[in-house]
């Protein structure tokens, strides 16, 4: 099944994706997603990444969800927001920057042998 994000409402403190499902056979179905704003603010999600993580939900759920609306839970938002936090820890491991030498550069700045 292939989800194509159809657009999104507001209704109270959900957020509510519109996605519509094409299957093997080309028959469509829509599928909404809803999400808690707060929640989603909670722990650290950004608004930007709220479409795809929906679609994500739709993905894992098989070759066809078994409600047409479903809600990212805030055990979905907590295992995204543990593994964006080990992927930020991940790329502040890098040691210390080396200091510069002495004789930087000096390849190219001090003149050939011989003139």
């Amino acid at each position: 099944m292939t989800y194509i994000l159809n657009g999104f409402s507001q209704e109270g403190e959900y957020r509510v994706f519109s996605f519509e499902g094409i299957d093997s056979e080309r028959v469509r179905t829509t599928f909404l997603v809803r999400i808690h704003l707060a929640l989603s603010r909670q722990y650290g999600i950004r608004i930007q990444d709220l479409p795809l993580l929906c679609k994500g939900v739709l993905e894992r759920s098989g070759e066809e969800p078994a409600s047409p609306t479903t809600t990212f839970t805030e055990r979905e938002m907590d295992e995204y927001a543990k593994v964006a936090a080990a992927r930020v820890a991940a790329t502040q491991r890098t040691g210390p920057r080396k200091p510069a030498g002495a004789n930087l550069g000096a390849a190219w700045r001090t003149p050939p042998q011989g003139e």
